[in-house]
């Protein structure tokens, strides 16, 4: 499929349109995820020497991690956002001024960036060695913030493109790192996170008790199931799998 089919296919997706608005349990998860839990763990990898004036991500949805993200305390950059879902970047020119957003793929832009950013974005792509090695040409330096989901939670999910998030394959740890060498590019610094180790799964539960109260009882049971699970730190990460946050530059 083109990025315009792979575009109306996203932006009829249940998951993606709930996130979308403003006024659901949806979209002030993302927002929070994003904020709080996303940016501080893409900037830990940031090498504290590295600045930049053109920043663009790919599958950029509704731009909340581009327009809010910095570089090494700089916010003074500028700002590009591209998706395939017309839907997303609709909101996202609504919500942020500070973003240049196209829905368009972006290797027709004929541009290039000091640093491109790929958060949730890989697992999308079906040729996503490709992918990445085409992503160096527009960026010798990548951002990328990659699910590891080689985990108990997933080992009877159908991953393609009917899958409700759109994930086409989940990758462990080694996959991943074993598919940026072979992309042509190294990793500068990475670290692995559970969001559902993070204070931010506690804080989304609460979120969303206030948006479906009649879920109150199985809210709670979560909670519950929570503070025993992170009793064994280990069993979290095997169970729910991780996010590999990592800055890569081209060999």
């Amino acid at each position: 499929m083109d990025y315009k089919d792979i575009g109306l296919l996203y932006s009829k997706k249940e998951k993606y349109l709930k996130e979308l608005d403003a006024s659901s349990y949806e979209f002030q998860r993302l927002l929070i995820e994003t904020l709080e839990w996303k940016i501080p763990n893409l900037a830990l990898v940031i090498p504290p020497s590295f600045f930049a004036q053109k920043v663009a991500e790919i599958g950029c949805f509704n731009g909340h991690l581009i327009a809010n993200i910095a570089i090494n305390g700089n916010r003074n950059f500028v700002r590009y956002g591209y998706d395939v879902n017309n839907y997303a970047i609709d909101c996202g020119k609504k919500i942020y001024n500070n973003v240049s957003f196209y829905c368009q793929d972006i290797f027709e832009a004929e541009e290039h960036f000091d640093l491109l950013i790929l958060s949730d974005i890989i697992e999308h792509i079906e040729y996503d060695r490709d992918f990445l090695r085409n992503c160096s040409s527009l960026s010798k330096n990548i951002l990328i913030n990659l699910p590891l989901e080689k985990c108990i939670n997933n080992m009877n999910r159908s991953y393609g493109y009917n899958d409700p998030s759109g994930h086409l394959r989940s990758y462990s740890l080694k996959s991943a790192l074993n598919l940026i060498n072979k992309s042509g590019l190294r990793v500068v610094t990475q670290n692995v996170s559970c969001v559902f180790d993070s204070y931010i799964f506690k804080k989304r539960l609460e979120l969303q008790l206030i948006h479906y109260p009649n879920l109150e009882k199985s809210i709670n049971l979560k909670k519950q199931q929570l503070k025993l699970l992170r009793m064994m730190p280990w069993f979290i990460n095997i169970y729910f799998g991780t996010n590999l946050f990592a800055f890569l530059e081209k060999v």
